[in-house]
């Protein structure tokens, strides 16, 4: 492999890196300018899924949000 070719590698992922941070940054943002509610439904979409094995009647859950 040349010099150049490494380079180009080296470069290439420190902007996947650095788009990556700023994708990650973004998405904090979004949930911390969410209302509360969005982000208690958020909190109970992500750990429901089969990997955690937990489980929400979510229709209730989500009943009480709307009150």
């Amino acid at each position: 492999m040349k010099l150049g070719d490494m380079e180009f590698w080296q470069d290439k992922d420190k902007i996947i890196d650095k788009l990556r941070a700023e994708k990650v940054q973004k998405l904090i943002e979004m949930i911390n300018n969410m209302e509360i509610k969005g982000k208690l439904r958020l909190g109970v979409c992500i750990s429901s899924s089969t990997y955690a094995k937990l489980k929400y009647n979510k229709a209730h859950i989500y009943s009480m949000f709307n009150r």
